[in-house]
């Protein structure tokens, strides 16, 4: 909270900074690019928390079972919640002035091969569509919302290293780099990426509204067991 006082008389002018003041200070773009990534990696560390006991070098007892993670499996699904936030660099070659989009939206994918490749490339290719009910734009004449629905998303999961599975994506009609790594929890597994797009419709129709943004997106979900 702010105090200001007049210069001519007594009266107090009393300012109350909150986070829509943070959002839609046009003047700050980096710095609300900052808090929101640092607010988000702070919810998914905390979240993490430890290792369930039996992960954490403890053996169980005679003729107990283990509670093993949960990686990737041909023949399995994966299952994923998921937000995310873009902050946009340019569009149509502008800068675009403080513009940001936050997405809520699910995952669903089939993972088709196992193990293979050479070293550190060694991985399995997943196929996947996100569904996004929520998509939105905040921009200086208000907010936008709409709806989107990722028909193709190809990923790379390199192969597992202890609870982390490194991978590799790429969406339709994107092109950049993205990826991150999912954090294998018991059964359930939390993930976080950072991608660099561009995004278009690849001048199939015109005009062609491209914008450059910048991703960082949590998520929660499992990979479930082939039948």
């Amino acid at each position: 909270m702010a105090l200001r006082r007049a210069a001519s008389g007594t009266s107090v002018r009393v300012r109350v900074s909150g986070l829509r003041d943070r959002w839609t200070d046009r003047a700050r773009p980096a710095k609300c690019l900052l808090e929101t990534l640092s607010l988000l990696m702070t919810v998914f560390l905390a979240t993490c928390g430890p290792l369930p006991a039996q992960t954490q070098s403890q053996k169980p007892a005679d003729g107990a079972s283990e509670a093993p993670i949960s990686p990737p499996l041909k023949g399995g699904h994966e299952l994923e919640v998921w937000l995310a936030g873009d902050y946009i660099l340019s569009i149509d070659g502008s800068a675009s002035d403080g513009r940001y989009i936050f997405d809520l939206g699910g995952s669903y994918g089939w993972v088709l091969t196992n193990i293979s490749g050479p070293g550190a490339l060694r991985g399995q290719f997943e196929y996947a569509v996100d569904v996004i009910p929520v998509f939105a734009v905040t921009q200086k004449n208000g907010t936008s919302y709409g709806f989107s629905f990722d028909a193709f998303s190809a990923k790379w999961n390199f192969q597992p290293r202890g609870n982390l599975v490194p991978y590799a994506d790429t969406f339709n009609f994107t092109a950049g780099v993205g990826g991150g790594v999912h954090y294998l929890y018991g059964k359930n597994t939390w993930s976080i990426a950072l991608g660099a797009f561009h995004i278009s419709n690849a001048d199939l129709v015109q005009p062609n509204p491209a914008f450059n943004s910048i991703q960082i997106r949590i998520g929660f979900g499992r990979f479930t067991r082939p039948r």
